[in-house]
């Protein structure tokens, strides 16, 4: 005779369900992310307020993940738990990270207001009901864009150059990026994220005659684990440069 499966037991097999579900769709974090509030069992969630040339301030949302094939639609929500915006997921960068397919969703949100201070939240929802939320805290102001120094506005130079902008107040981390606007502007060269205000291009990343544009981001802080990659942006417009004999 069979027995009836108790309260009990019945737990423990929705329990174990909901792990092999986990293992299934889930990629485990690491102790660093465990930790840090921006990781999620779905994926990673940060929030910029971003200051561009000749537009107002806005949040950038960033959300990135593995589990694309599971995702149903995420969710930004204010400190108080009002709805910011969905993510359009159709739109996307795909890239690979150790050795597997990611996804990262990007998406600007104009701000009516200045935001408030505060954690806020991005639910997941997945495709299989459940619901991971994953946070940012944001402390709201606005970082100044940097004032270039070298070269200036369509200004002829010579190798090796050497690119230099003066240091913002706020901004701890910068990077520099440079396109040839005769190879239909792809980057030339791009730094990683650095302190330095001057930076001199390796050899054999411009050429003579070639003619490029040049901008900087600047950023307040690079990796916490309450503000994310970073809380404050802000980014130049492009100035241009011919290299010459």
């Amino acid at each position: 005779m069979k027995r009836k499966a108790s309260a009990v037991q019945k737990h423990i097999t929705t329990y174990s369900l909901l792990s092999l579900l986990c293992f299934v769709f889930f990629a485990p974090l690491n102790a660093a992310e465990t930790d840090d509030p921006h990781y999620s069992k779905a994926g990673f969630f940060d929030l910029h307020l971003c200051h561009w040339p000749d537009r107002p301030p806005f949040f950038k949302a960033v959300f990135s993940t593995f589990e694309f094939d599971n995702l149903k639609y995420v969710s930004i929500e204010n400190p108080d738990g009002s709805e910011i915006t969905k993510l359009d997921t159709s739109s996307f960068i795909e890239f690979r990270s150790k050795g597997r397919k990611k996804r990262a969703f990007l998406q600007d949100h104009e701000l009516a207001d200045t935001p408030k201070a505060g954690w806020y939240t991005a639910k997941i929802h997945l495709k299989d009901g459940t619901v991971v939320e994953a946070k940012d805290y944001v402390d709201p102001g606005q970082l100044p864009l940097a004032e270039k120094i070298y070269p200036e506005e369509a200004q002829e130079v010579t190798l090796p150059v050497t690119i230099r902008w003066k240091p913002i107040e706020g901004a701890t981390h910068y990077k520099l990026v440079i396109r040839d606007i005769w190879n239909n502007r792809k980057i030339a060269f791009r730094t990683k994220v650095i302190t330095d205000t001057e930076v001199t291009v390796p050899d054999g990343k411009l050429e003579v005659d070639g003619e490029y544009e040049w901008l900087v981001h600047a950023r307040d802080v690079d990796g916490d684990p309450i503000l994310g990659d970073f809380n404050l942006g802000s980014q130049t417009a492009y100035s241009t440069f011919t290299v010459i004999e």
